[in-house]
């Protein structure tokens, strides 16, 4: 399993690192484990990015006094 690694990063690295050297900047390699790992993050950031904050909240209450039934009362906003 080692020696299979090994190859594949070898094939992957020897094969890409090249062509980023070219096509984007000297001095950049990639990786078998680097191209995955990039490519998370690069879809997260994506994410975050893309992100709109929206105010959300929530309040619910048990509400009793002395002999009187008792009751639940919420009040959400979204907006």
């Amino acid at each position: 399993a080692q020696q299979a690694r090994r190859v594949l990063d070898r094939v992957v690295g020897y094969s890409i690192s090249p062509l980023l050297w070219k096509v984007i900047a000297k001095d950049l390699s990639a990786g078998r484990v680097q191209s995955v790992a990039l490519r998370i993050i690069c879809e997260r950031e994506a994410e975050i990015s893309a992100f709109e904050p929206k105010e959300f909240w929530k309040i619910e209450a048990d509400f009793w006094r002395d002999e009187l039934p008792k009751f639940k009362a919420s009040l959400e906003k979204m907006n």
